[in-house]
């Protein structure tokens, strides 16, 4: 390694042109570098999504989940699935193995959930999200307005989405949050009755209409055009128009029925991809009778009933799931997510900017609220790195000049560590790495490594240039001595951190930029030793003034380092040292024993508290609570929060979002889910401490927990257990005993099974026997249940660019279980209450089902006392 040297000195103008151009492309690579909280990770899991608003945890599982892992179960690849179903919403989790090209799986996911859906109810809609730190947003915005939520959605997409995603780095901008809309069909019941018509008579003229069919072409003119015959529903007024035959030529026999309600476009008692087939007329209890139609009753003779003379047609929106409130006020969610190249700091930066001109084109009082931003905390760390390694780089310049005593040799040790950065950072961007704290972590770990080998070689060459010899030969010699040393230092240190870079799974991948970076930094340093150092000692070292003998002037040389303070106290512990060799390898082995039993000490887990102003607040409310009974519990804690010094926005979600990033995060009607950001120069643990007391004494709030935010780590802050059975008793035996065993472990707060929670739900249980005679079968009884108690589904129109589901009717408000008990079933003797067909009462089922493979499972979840989870 020494030739390096003699190389550098040979040819000094050459490394003085490599030294500037490396400094130059290493400050340019510095400033081009993206800026990442944590390294790009890319989880082998892909989560599909699917929401049943209204269906029981049962239902969502046997019509859901049961199809959908089944179909995903062919996918190449595949490790495990795991699938999970509470009310509404449906999560299938699939793993693979790590390498495995997402892309190409998550093609082979969406392939199979279409081949699924002909299985599926027809309204479930399922979506795929992949394992990628890019696809959690990198900004998350609350947006209210004058504007009604569904107005205010449509104006977003509209106007402000093409606007975001047109800026460089941004991959989509998804609006999500308040009601969906629908053509709601109200008819007039007194209407109906006068024309001989019923409800039926309305769907089917909405399925015989509005489609275009092919039918050949025509060639006039040495042309071909071709022919459709038909006229789309584009407009109110279009649906209003249409004609509505008499009921007995609607069809009338009696519907079979799936084991749930009607989906949307999906006429009761029709299973999907079957012919719709409308059911008959049955009384809606409770329907109000004082609604008018649009159109006078009175008719021209002959003239055909339209729907507009017996019915009002409006757009509404949908029957609430979720709310989305910030700061009291509700609100839409914008979530903006990044391609895998862009700039996390530069995208953040950009969003804001651009803020002023969306609240301008979109009026009415829009407000954008930053509820979550990524580039903040990245700036605070990034900057607070390079304070550090800043502060480290000095400190590191000011001790060696106390040992060195030279202002000339400590500024070319000085030069040496910013240059071995400057060419680390140019690896790094070979390496396709960021800026971020880990990469950041090592170098300012490597600050005070990196310069070892140039304090070597420099006092080396001191130490000879004042034995006498000349210059280049006193630099050569030097080098030469310790070349070997520096070289085995360097590469032994290396060889530490660099095994880090082979580690698989996400460890791996989380910490290789860490270990490639530490790797490259002391690699430069080794590089900047033996070839620029000499080259700068060369030039600005001076030759100490010696008399001519150089035998007086090596004999003066050796005799002042024995005069300095430093071996003077030195020499003496090292010679106590070689006097008891025993003694000293006895006190050696009790420090490493002794460091040795400290570790069971130390706290473990993955990132630690972060520090970041925000933290998140979960409210469990009992299983089967309303939402609205959650809401207003909810207010209760966000006039506490508004109330809260340090504390500066609040956003809520309650129920279960049906789109996106908060269908993943959503938890249940009875489960609402605070983000709360804080002033950034607050304390951050005590401002938590104060909130936890401030919530602790809220009557009737449930259960109410808080937890910093990872970051979209994808980690959990629990200890998951999962078990599997083929009994389902058996499956109940063992989680209870497994929670009972859990529940003493030390450093456990908790231990809790799935199958513990459990929520109320009505069970309408058909005695068949009963409905034989009535000359109906179970099916046939709960489509006409179903159809009393919900609006009948009338296909799908599109209205401009917009596709609207159409409704019939608006079901009946059931009060309680008696109304229920009481609904009337048409059979060939007459009508007759539900009670003499069936029994109906309140029962308690799982408030969630997972399985895995097809096989029912139950999850035991540990929840740790503290921060120490490796406890």
């Amino acid at each position: 390694m020494h030739k390096l040297a003699s190389l550098s000195l040979g040819n000094r103008a050459l490394i003085a042109l490599i030294t500037v151009f490396a400094a130059v492309f290493g400050v340019i690579t510095m400033g081009s570098l993206k800026q990442e909280l944590i390294p790009s990770l890319e989880f082998p899991r892909i989560t599909v999504l699917a929401a049943m608003p209204g269906a029981s945890p049962e239902v969502v599982d046997k019509q859901v989940s049961e199809p959908l892992e089944s179909a995903l179960n062919a996918v190449e690849g595949l490790e495990s699935t795991d699938a999970t179903s509470r009310t509404g919403l449906s999560t299938v989790n699939l793993t693979f193995a790590y390498g495995t090209n997402l892309d190409r799986a998550r093609s082979q996911v969406d392939r199979a959930i279409s081949n699924a859906s002909q299985a599926l109810p027809e309204d479930v809609s399922p979506q795929s999200i992949a394992g990628s730190v890019n696809d959690f947003p990198v900004v998350f915005l609350a947006v209210s307005s004058d504007l009604e939520l569904s107005e205010l959605n449509t104006e977003l997409n509209r106007l402000t989405v093409p606007g975001l995603q047109k800026l460089e780095g941004v991959r989509s901008a998804d609006v999500s949050g308040g009601a969906q809309r629908h053509v709601s069909i109200l008819p007039d019941e007194e209407a109906l009755s006068e024309r001989g018509l019923a409800a039926g008579s309305i769907v089917d003229s909405l399925q015989n209409s509005g489609a275009l069919v092919p039918a050949g072409t025509v060639e006039p003119d040495g042309k071909s055009l071709p022919v459709q015959i038909g006229s789309p529903l584009d407009s109110l007024e279009a649906i209003e128009s249409l004609p509505l035959a008499p009921a007995e030529s609607t069809t009338a026999e009696l519907p079979s029925a799936p084991a749930s309600p009607p989906a949307a476009g999906q006429v009761p008692g029709q299973f999907p991809g079957e012919s719709q087939t409308a059911p008959p007329a049955v009384p809606q209890p409770g329907e109000p009778s004082d609604r008018q139609p649009q159109r006078p009753s009175a008719e021209p003779a002959g003239a055909p009933t339209v729907i507009g003379d017996v019915a009002t047609v409006r757009i509404e929106d949908d029957e609430r799931t979720s709310i989305t409130r910030t700061n009291g006020v509700e609100t839409l969610a914008l979530a903006i997510t990044k391609t895998p190249d862009g700039d996390t700091v530069a995208i953040s930066h950009a969003v804001a900017d651009l803020i002023p001109q969306l609240e301008a084109e979109l009026g009415n009082g829009a407000k954008f609220t930053t509820v979550f931003d990524q580039a903040p905390f990245i700036e605070k760390s990034i900057k607070d790195l390079t304070t550090e390694g800043l502060l480290g780089l000095g400190f590191a310049v000011l001790v060696i000049l106390v040992f060195l005593l030279s202002i000339r040799s400590t500024l070319i040790t000085a030069i040496s560590i910013p240059l071995s950065l400057l060419v680390t950072f140019i690896g790094l961007s070979a390496f396709g790495y960021s800026l971020n704290i880990l990469t950041l972590g090592a170098l300012t770990i490597a600050i005070g490594r990196v310069v070892d080998d140039s304090i070597v070689v420099v006092e080396n060459i001191k130490r000879h240039l004042a034995y006498g010899e000349d210059k280049r030969t006193a630099i050569l010699t030097a080098v030469r001595e310790v070349a070997g040393a520096i070289t085995a230092s360097t590469l032994t240190t290396v060889a530490v951190f660099l095994p880090i870079a082979f580690v698989q799974d996400l460890a791996g991948e989380l910490f290789r930029p860490f270990a490639i970076t530490t790797a490259l930094a002391l690699l430069a340093s080794l590089l900047v030793s033996l070839t620029i150092v000499p080259v700068l000692a060369y030039w600005f070292v001076r030759l100490p003034v010696q008399p001519q003998d150089p035998d007086e002037v090596r004999a003066r040389a050796t005799e002042a380092e024995k005069r300095s303070w430093l071996q003077r106290g030195y020499l003496p512990v090292l010679a106590s040292t070689q006097r008891h060799p025993v003694i000293t390898c006895t006190a050696a082995v009790l420090l490493l024993a002794g460091t040795a039993a400290m570790v069971p000490l130390m706290q473990t887990n993955l990132l630690g508290d972060s520090g970041q102003n925000s933290f998140s607040l979960k409210q469990e409310m009992p299983p089967g609570t309303s939402l609205a009974a959650t809401d207003q519990a909810a207010q209760a804690v966000e006039d506490v929060l508004a109330t809260a010094d340090g504390v500066e926005d609040v956003q809520v979600t309650i129920g279960n979002s049906t789109d996106g990033i908060g269908a993943f995060l959503s938890a249940g009607a009875s489960v609402a889910q605070y983000t709360v950001i804080t002033e950034e120069g607050a304390d951050q643990e005590a401002l938590r401490a104060d909130v936890r007391t401030l919530l602790a004494d809220l009557p009737d709030a449930g259960t109410i927990t808080l937890s910093t935010q990872g970051g979209g780590f994808g980690t959990s802050g629990t200890v998951d257990v999962e078990l599997s059975a083929s009994d389902q008793a058996e499956l109940q035996a063992a989680s209870d005993q497994l929670v009972e065993a859990l529940q003493g472990v030390p450093g456990a707060a908790e231990a809790a099974s799935n199958l513990a929670a459990s929520e109320p739900v009505v069970q309408v249980s058909v005695d068949r026997a009963k409905a034989a005679e009535a000359g109906l079968n179970e099916e046939q009884v709960a489509a006409i249940v179903a159809s009393s108690i919900s609006p009948l589904p009338g296909g799908t129109v599109r209205i401009g660019t917009t596709d609207y589901p159409v409704q019939v009717g608006e079901g009946t408000q059931l009060s309680g279980i008696g109304q229920l008990r009481d609904v009337q079933v048409p059979t060939a003797s007459g009508s007759v209450p539900l009670t003499d067909l069936a029994t109906v009462e309140e029962a308690q089922v799982p408030a969630s089902i997972t399985a895995s493979g097809g096989e029912r499972t139950a999850v035991v979840s540990v929840t740790a006392a503290g921060d120490d989870l490796g406890a």
